[in-house]
């Protein structure tokens, strides 16, 4: 919530249009910065661990654009859901609000391939490195 919350001024800054867009790139902005310093820094299991916290953010993001239409979520600060729902404004710009639910349920669909191959990478690395380990012992 804080990543959110911050993006909207953040990216606001660039323009008052990007603003809203700001929240939920904030959201996966933080998680994408870890996990790219840890890439870059080969290690695996904090470069996997910050996958999955990416990964995690797409439920509460499909959660939130499924709310798009229905405004049942509390916003922050008790605001008028009609002037303050991220993904209203953004689906209304689009055309698309009517698909809310529908686009949700790709981005958790999307959020469950990305956390299983995240899984599956760190598996397979684990194993490769347990090989490459005993190979050096022998």
């Amino acid at each position: 919530l804080a990543f959110h919350e911050f993006g909207h001024p953040l990216f606001g800054l660039f323009s008052e249009r990007l603003g809203v867009y700001g929240g939920t790139f904030g959201q996966l902005a933080f998680p994408l910065i870890c996990a790219a310093s840890f890439w870059l820094r080969r290690e695996a299991v904090a470069f996997a661990l910050s996958g999955l916290w990416t990964f995690e953010n797409f439920f509460n993001i499909a959660r939130y654009m499924a709310d798009a239409r229905r405004l049942e979520l509390p916003l922050v600060g008790g605001r008028n859901p009609e002037d303050a729902h991220d993904w209203l404004e953004i689906f209304s710009r689009w055309g698309v609000l009517g698909s809310d639910t529908r686009i949700a349920g790709l981005v958790t669909f999307a959020a469950w391939i990305g956390i299983l191959a995240i899984l599956a990478w760190l598996a397979r690395r684990c194993l490769r490195d347990r090989a490459e380990g005993r190979a050096r012992d022998d």
